[in-house]
């Protein structure tokens, strides 16, 4: 049976999947945007989003004792300075390391705590 964990999370103007698959010990994330008419933008939402994502990846870390890696990518230009500008903060490694890359990959591991 495959050990799957899916939840969507909304802040402002922006959305964030978070998918879980414990057989392969592996996370994703998707940001996308919601309608701007409706839900406002707020300062910060894409961090305050991404923090409560790795919340609930820990929680399931420390439930099932297990370490996942999260990877995502983006060709998205703000997404990309995001993520470079909190790779230090937020612990991500971000590939490759050339700023004109046109897409990159992000990832950190989690692991359960000893």
């Amino acid at each position: 049976m495959t050990e799957t964990y899916h939840r969507d999370l909304n802040l402002g103007s922006k959305t964030l999947a978070v998918d879980v698959n414990g057989n392969n010990q592996t996370a994703s994330v998707r940001f996308g945007t919601r309608e701007k008419f409706r839900f406002l933008r707020k300062p910060g939402e894409t961090t305050q989003l991404y923090l409560l994502a790795e919340a609930l990846i820990y929680e399931w870390v420390t439930t099932h004792n297990r370490p996942l890696l999260l990877r995502f990518d983006t060709a998205n230009a703000a997404l990309k300075g995001w993520a470079r500008q909190n790779q230090t903060g937020l612990g991500f490694e971000v590939e490759p390391e050339n700023p004109d890359a046109w897409r990159i990959t992000v990832t950190k591991r989690f692991s359960p705590k000893e």
